[in-house]
């Protein structure tokens, strides 16, 4: 027999076998014969499509038997926690690439939270099937998601396309607080749980023989903060802290010197950022802090400021200046300091420094005569933070996989 009359017959017989299940209304035994269904689907369908940015979608058909199979619309909803969001999101987080699901959002914290990023990633496998329904996961959405890594690898890609730059529109895109918050950008720390304790050390120091990422990794948790920004993904930043070490940026005092931002940005594929310095030698340009400020509140650039001994440290360290707000009628940089530690600021609440309003202790106001008193130097990323390439991959309209168990 043909082959392709061979994986008909075989999907007719479990269609058959799976109808007679749905009949004596056996859901459970229906959900199990679907998981052992491992052929190509036949079904003929219209094909769902979407427009987003002005780029039209090819759509993915849901065969009427699998919501036919999963009718119930129970389950948790955004905002609620539940075993079942856990399982989602551990599932999704074994697909490196696309990342729909990042670290975190699997905090020990929010895992079983169903956050806003998951909610925009249930909306929009909704809008690719065409099914007009309120995110909420139950059997049908789990099964979905868990047959989304078995979509071919351009769809999925164009499933990702869509949801970050709805994330982006939505401005969410970026890390997600312990609180279950999303932060609207990428943010490291180097006093972070999940990372304090990874070893740092600097083998040329005794003082920093021991040192941890805690001491003084700011400089390599601010350039990780401007490319996850930039690339629209989190990143690790063991990565970068181990490069530093075994390719010799790890330096005595600041962790790094400033030109590693430009290797570290390098590594990813971004371009060479732009040095400016407060005290410019022979070749140097030095810091226009109102270009700086048109760049990074106008332009949506990106800043990695290093400061010495001052309001902001008790030696070197590097920030990272996000945008460029007016609050009260004055002008302040919203700076992320990766050192979370409110204390050690002696300008707290004297008008020239104020609360970033963003629930975390390392987001700050601070205006740009603070900033320049002790800044030795400005790396500027001037690309647009909020760009994002919405393009598509895939062809045609493909169908939803039958086959794998699904989710829960």
């Amino acid at each position: 027999m043909h082959a392709t009359h061979t994986r008909r017959l075989a999907l007719v017989l479990a269609l058959a076998a799976a109808l007679a299940l749905f009949a004596a209304a056996d859901a459970g035994q229906l959900s199990a014969v679907l998981a052992q269904v491992e052929v190509e689907p036949i079904f003929a369908g219209e094909s769902a499509a979407l427009t987003q940015d002005g780029v039209a979608f090819s759509g993915i058909e849901v065969p009427e038997l699998l919501q036919a199979a999963y009718p119930g619309t129970e389950g948790p909803a955004p905002g609620e926690r539940s075993e079942t969001v856990r399982a989602v999101k551990e599932a999704l987080a074994q697909v490196d690439e696309p990342q729909f699901v990042a670290h975190t959002q699997l905090r020990g914290e929010v895992i079983d939270y169903f956050d806003s990023h998951l909610e925009t990633l249930v909306q929009t496998l909704y809008d690719f099937c065409r099914l007009d329904r309120t995110p909420r996961l139950d059997e049908l959405t789990v099964y979905l998601l868990g047959q989304l890594p078995q979509l071919p690898a351009a769809m999925q890609n164009d499933v990702y396309t869509v949801y970050k730059a709805r994330m982006i529109a939505a401005g969410i895109d970026g890390s997600l607080l312990r609180s279950g918050e999303s932060l609207g950008f990428y943010y490291y720390a180097q006093t972070d749980p999940d990372w304090a304790s990874y070893p740092f050390p600097n083998a040329d120091s005794e003082a920093e023989a021991n040192d941890t990422m805690i001491n003084r990794s700011c400089g390599v948790m601010a350039v990780s903060s401007v490319i996850a920004t930039y690339l629209h993904r989190e990143i690790d930043p063991t990565y970068l802290s181990d490069y530093a070490i075994e390719n010799g940026y790890r330096i005595e005092a600041h962790g790094v010197p400033d030109e590693f931002m430009g290797v570290a940005a390098g590594l990813f594929g971004l371009p060479e950022p732009e040095y400016y310095f407060q005290t410019p030698a022979d070749g140097q340009a030095a810091i226009d802090w109102q270009q700086v400020q048109t760049m990074v509140g106008e332009e949506n650039a990106l800043a990695i400021v290093h400061m010495s001994r001052g309001n902001f440290t008790s030696a070197q360290h590097y920030m990272v200046l996000e945008d460029y707000v007016v609050q009260d009628g004055v002008g302040y940089f919203l700076v992320a300091d990766p050192y979370q530690l409110r204390s050690r600021y002696s300008e707290w609440d004297t008008g020239r420094m104020a609360d970033g309003g963003l629930n975390d202790e390392g987001i700050i106001l601070a205006t740009p005569d603070l900033l320049a008193e002790t800044c030795s130097a400005v790396i500027l990323f001037p690309q647009d933070k909020t760009a994002w390439t919405v393009e598509r991959q895939s062809e045609a309209a493909v169908q939803m996989p039958l086959g794998g168990a699904a989710l829960a």
